[in-house]
């Protein structure tokens, strides 16, 4: 009897699961190489302009935002704590052309960020 009762308990958990999968978001592989780096944000030069860890030594900040776009639409970027304990999360990617947009998932593939590219090159990535 106690079965009966628990049954549509069980399947509403068990179909609940099933659709909050995380991996229903379908990520979209292509993108030009150029993404593949890790960025530093350049707000020394003007807002948007990102450059790669690389370009040069970077004055001290107390917070400089970084993307790293990795193969295989994986990343990581790093987190704004409110106790400047910030620290990098791992997550996922992907760049939509024909909008000019870097969507930035977190580790769950629910949407962190989108970024709107304006320009993007070997030195240089440039964000609205």
């Amino acid at each position: 009897m106690k079965i009966k009762k628990l049954l549509p308990f069980i399947f509403g958990l068990i179909f609940t699961t099933i659709s909050c999968s995380s991996d229903d978001v379908d990520l979209n592989p292509n993108y030009p190489s150029e993404f593949i780096n890790t960025w530093l944000e350049s707000y020394e030069e003007s807002y948007g302009i990102y450059r790669p860890s690389d370009y040069k030594i970077f004055p001290e900040s107390i917070y400089r935002q970084s993307y790293t776009f990795m193969i295989n639409n994986e990343c990581e970027y790093l987190v704004l704590s409110p106790v400047d304990a910030h620290y990098i999360e791992k997550g996922y990617w992907e760049y939509i052309e024909k909008d000019n947009v870097i969507n930035i998932y977190n580790p769950d593939k629910e949407l962190f960020k989108k970024l709107k590219v304006t320009s993007i090159a070997a030195e240089l990535l440039q964000i609205e």
